[in-house]
């Protein structure tokens, strides 16, 4: 409607197909304007509903929908979708972070270490924010539990992924 508005207020000329013109004075092509425009907010809404109650059927059979990827995961084909599985060095990484939190090793300490060890962080950088490594420390899905929140609705789906470290 607001773009119908502008095209008539401005008295713009319309163009659709092989060059067929409507004329926003002509009450039948305005008509005909007014039904196409709502055609396709109906089919936009309708794709955009499909698209969504199929992320949540596929993230209900296993697969993993969120676009980044984890630290020390990778993304792998199976079927119509991909699933996680652990990739070699960086979950031993993973490991190694959780490992130096447990004895008493403070974010600082492990910043240090993956520094010296040139160990580069999730997003490439030469050194770990303590933001990224505390991040690590409280995800969940280290210890095979994944979620997606259902924005529409609030529901909060959990899934299954192999885990890292012992919950």
């Amino acid at each position: 409607y607001v773009i119908l508005s502008e095209i008539e207020k401005h008295k713009i000329n319309v163009y659709v197909g092989e060059g067929s013109k409507y004329d926003m004075d002509n009450e039948y092509d305005k008509l005909m304007m007014t039904i196409m425009s709502g055609v396709t907010q109906f089919d936009n809404e309708q794709r955009k509903r499909r698209l969504h109650s199929n992320k949540i059927r596929k993230f209900n059979e296993g697969y993993y929908v969120h676009s980044t990827t984890p630290f020390g995961y990778e993304k792998y084909k199976v079927g119509i979708g991909k699933k996680l599985r652990l990739h070699k060095e960086n979950s031993k990484v993973v490991k190694k972070i959780f490992n130096m939190f447990s004895k008493g090793k403070s974010l600082k300490d492990i910043q240090q270490y993956l520094l010296s060890n040139q160990i580069k962080s999730p997003l490439g950088k030469i050194e770990w924010g303590l933001q990224s490594i505390q991040n690590t420390l409280e995800s969940k899905t280290y210890i095979g539990e994944t979620f997606f929140t259902d924005n529409n609705s609030g529901t909060v789906h959990r899934g299954k992924c192999p885990s890292i470290i012992d919950g």
